[in-house]
């Protein structure tokens, strides 16, 4: 409310900060399911509403309507590729947590970057009546 004039015009650097956020709040997710050793798809799965969910109260507290909640968004998919990553690197083949972690949050960046900047969306699944 005090800075809303200085942050309205850090509009691209509040998107990049969100893509990075987006990708680390995932791997957090798998990574607590993956040592509370849940099975493999609930790592996934936990992961991916983690970083939805933060996202979610985020816009809550902002006043704005959730990204999850615009149609044709990009972003629980991105969440998705984040989680399954980081899942399959660490969980499934061992590889150094660390090094999974920034792998995933890495794709997840720009996966989320690159959907923003060419504007992917995704359809719905279901045609209306």
């Amino acid at each position: 409310m005090f800075f809303y004039e200085k942050l309205s015009k850090m509009v691209m650097t509040m998107k990049l900060v969100d893509a990075i956020s987006l990708g680390m709040y995932s791997v957090v997710g798998a990574s607590a399911a993956l040592r509370a050793e849940l099975v493999l798809l609930a790592a996934v799965l936990i992961g991916m509403f983690n970083a939805v969910g933060a996202g979610l109260i985020r816009d809550i507290l902002i006043g704005e309507v959730p990204v999850i909640f615009k149609p044709g968004r990009f972003y629980a998919g991105a969440a998705i590729v984040g989680s399954s990553l980081f899942t399959v690197l660490y969980g499934l083949f061992g590889i150094d947590e660390t090094i999974a972690a920034l792998i995933a949050i890495i794709s997840t960046f720009l996966v989320r970057v690159l959907s923003v900047r060419f504007d992917w969306r995704t359809k719905p699944v279901l045609k209306e009546v």
